[in-house]
């Protein structure tokens, strides 16, 4: 989805599956979004009041990478979150 609206120069916002099988790169690694998730809350970046974390990614669609934004939210507890991501 997010390859056909940069196709197209547009933007979008979906909410996404957590799944073992869909790798993003950040920094140079390829990581799963709870792995991701995991690195970024044992790191010492601030997580915020709407939000915890916001990090920049590479998704590799065919041949084309693209930059993603994900955006993790808190769910009402701390044990489950959602994620966001958008194409920017």
């Amino acid at each position: 989805m997010f390859a056909e609206l940069l196709k197209r120069h547009l933007f979008g916002v979906g909410m996404l599956k957590r799944s073992k099988k869909v790798y993003f790169r950040y920094r140079g690694r390829q990581m799963d979004v709870k792995t991701l998730y995991e690195n970024l809350r044992r790191s010492k970046w601030p997580h915020h009041e709407n939000y915890l974390y916001s990090p920049l990614v590479k998704f590799q669609v065919g041949d084309q990478e693209m930059p993603v934004k994900l955006v993790y939210i808190v769910e009402r507890n701390w044990f489950l979150y959602e994620y966001f991501a958008t194409n920017f």
